[in-house]
This record gives structure tokens, C-alpha cells and sequence, in this order.
């Protein structure tokens, strides 16, 4: 995926600044498409420029991240293909940027909402229990959401200063983990999950937490 993310993203643009531009600076990432000449070379730059920040936050949730960068990849093969014109690439473009500096999250639970790091668990949860659906009359949601602000919650009780390079601290929080999906999700839930399956989910879980809670 990131091998993707890395690529050039258009063989035919005219302006492409290949300089860093911040896409939550407003003011100079607006300037910068603005001196950019033509719909087409303000889409390409827009496009390069958010999966770079797409690239560098990848770890803090992948889930939305890939959702964006599929929407980008798809803009782009459209308008090679010339089924997208150039004002409608550079709206699909805008729309991606805005998704990205003001994430809207369609489907999360109220409950997580205000939790950036809770939405990230509940992703990865949500893709990682995926055939899990049919419990709890198919709709895992609420399980998932309580889920993320638990596990999130093990992490900001338990972490200390250079946690992220601390065994024993990371131990003591997958050892929390472990305890509540075997305890609440498989025991009180009936949700039943392998040994192998709970340390995936964990590992997914601390690695979010790594990269985006690890000050």
C-alpha cells in the first residue's frame, strides 16, 4: 500500500510542485494550488500532496487512510481514463483534502466520536472482527465502540514517559487487552475468538496507540 502511496500520480501533469507543501496550512497550501495553472495541474498537486500526509499518518489509522487513498487512486484512473474531466477531478481532489484535514467519520457511534484514538481502534476492530457480524444480531457497534474506549482508556492509564520504548509497560497493556477480550468480548459477549486472533487485534491496537498516543 504505501509502495502505492509513494508513486508518481500523473504522467501527463504540466505544473507539479514536487516540494512539501502542508495541506493543513491553509493559507500556503491554498497559495500553492492557486499558482498552479490550469484545473488539472490543482488537482495533481492537491493528489500528491494529501497522500503524502496520507503516507506519513498512515499508521495512526489505517483504515480511513486507505479509504481516502482508494478514492484518490480511483479520481485519478477515472480522469486518465478521460471519464473524470479535469474540474470534476480537481472537486474529487478538494473533497479528498477536506476529508483528511476535517474527517467526518460516516458511521462511527456517537458514544466515540469526540476520541480521535478511539475511531482508529474501533476501525481496526470493526475490519479486524469482520466475520464476527452475525453476533449480537449482526450489529457488533455498540460492542466495538465500548471496546475502543476501554482499550484506549488501558493505554492512557498505564503509559508513562517513552512508554512506546518501555517492554514492560507494553507488556502490562497487552496483558490488559488480553484479559478484556477473553473476559468481556468472548466470555460476557459470547463473541469467540482464537488465541491467534486476540494477539493480532492487540498488536493492531498497541501499533495505533504506538504512533499516535506515544508522547
Amino acid at each position: 500500500m504505501l509502495k502505492l502511496l509513494d508513486t508518481h500520480i500523473s504522467a501527463d501533469a504540466v505544473e507539479v510542485v514536487t516540494a512539501p507543501v502542508n495541506i493543513f496550512d491553509s493559507a500556503a497550501f491554498d497559495k500553492a494550488v492557486a499558482e498552479q495553472g490550469t484545473p488539472s495541474s490543482k488537482a495533481d498537486l492537491i493528489a500528491s500532496q494529501t497522500k503524502r500526509t496520507i503516507t506519513e499518518r498512515m499508521e495512526e489509522d489505517p483504515v480511513f487512510y486507505t479509504k481516502v487513498s482508494k478514492l484518490i487512486e480511483d479520481a485519478i484512473a477515472e480522469h486518465r481514463a478521460k471519464r473524470l474531466s479535469d474540474n470534476d477531478f480537481l472537486a474529487k481532489m478538494q473533497e479528498s483534502a477536506q476529508m483528511i484535514r476535517r474527517p467526518v467519520h460516516d458511521g462511527i457511534p456517537d458514544e466515540i466520536r469526540h476520541d480521535d484514538s478511539a475511531i482508529a481502534v474501533f476501525n481496526a476492530l470493526t475490519t479486524g472482527l469482520a466475520e464476527n457480524q452475525e453476533v449480537a444480531g449482526g450489529n457488533l457497534q455498540p460492542i466495538l465502540a465500548a471496546t475502543a474506549l476501554h482499550l484506549v482508556g488501558i493505554v492512557r492509564e498505564l503509559k508513562v514517559v517513552n512508554w512506546t520504548e518501555n517492554t514492560d509497560v507494553q507488556n502490562a497493556m497487552r496483558n490488559r487487552m488480553d484479559d478484556y477480550f477473553f473476559d468481556v468480548i468472548g466470555a460476557d459477549h459470547g463473541i469467540k475468538l482464537e488465541p491467534a486472533q486476540i494477539d493480532e487485534l492487540v498488536d493492531s491496537v498497541l501499533k495505533l496507540a504506538r504512533a499516535r498516543m506515544g508522547s
